[in-house]
């Protein structure tokens, strides 16, 4: 493994982990979640040709009875994926795994649960870009980046953190290769904010403001509406 790469990733790790909950991301979708990974990955045991990586994506939401819902993971890495990475070393490849799971949320594969079953998460060679070693992921239209952004803020710089503004950071490469945007044009987005009044910033950390949880109904409301959505599709499915 390079020491760029080991590099790169230990200085992304170290300025994520200032976030209130530095495993914390949100999708596409709006919705809030946490993800824990059990690294590494190992050969899968039922003699199939992939690599495996089990963990759990918990939708960062308040529930009436208290009981959490959540995806248990099991990502499956294709040899052909596989080969066209440089590892599957967590240093490498988190980003990509991070973003694939927020894309199936996007798409409404993975369904949040209350019981523990594990579901099948196929990273694709279908998304995947030879040429760049990357996965290519549609493009995010940039006047919806600030909306993105104003989401973000609210969620795990203070719904998250006990109704208490805390700094999230604002640049993360994460959030600009899942977008597929640049960091810059994530600060820029976040200037759109400050001149809102809904947030402050420091840095590359955005702070929420009062005013920003003046839209605390509206924000969960558009959040239990995304969940919503998810939720029609899976009953939909079981008929």
């Amino acid at each position: 493994m390079s020491t760029t790469l080991e590099q790169t990733h230990a200085s992304g790790a170290a300025i994520r982990a200032k976030n209130p909950k530095p495993n914390a991301y949100l999708t596409r979708l709006g919705l809030p979640v946490s993800i824990e990974l059990n690294w590494p990955f190992h050969l899968s045991m039922s003699g199939a040709d992939f690599y495996v990586l089990h963990g759990d994506m918990k939708l960062e939401v308040e529930v009436k009875d208290g009981t959490p819902l959540h995806a248990l993971l099991s990502v499956h890495v294709s040899q052909t994926v596989k080969e066209a990475l440089p590892s599957l070393e967590r240093d490498v490849c988190e980003s990509l795994i991070i973003n694939s799971l927020r894309k199936e949320a996007d798409v409404k594969q993975l369904e949040f649960l209350k019981t523990s079953k594990r579901q099948p998460v196929p990273v694709s060679s279908r998304f995947f870009n030879f040429k760049t070693g990357k996965f290519a992921y549609d493009p995010y239209p940039e006047e919806k980046i600030a909306d993105f952004l104003v989401k973000k803020v609210f969620w795990l710089g203070y719904k998250m953190n006990a109704h208490k503004p805390a700094p999230v950071w604002i640049a993360d490469p994460y959030d600009a290769e899942y977008l597929a945007t640049t960091s810059d044009k994530l600060m820029q987005a976040a200037q759109s904010l400050v001149r809102a009044g809904e947030v402050h910033l420091d840095g590359e950390f955005a702070i929420p403001t009062e005013a920003l949880s003046f839209r605390a109904s509206q924000l969960i409301e558009e959040m239990k509406q995304a969940h919503h959505s998810l939720e029609a599709k899976h009953e939909f499915e079981r008929g």
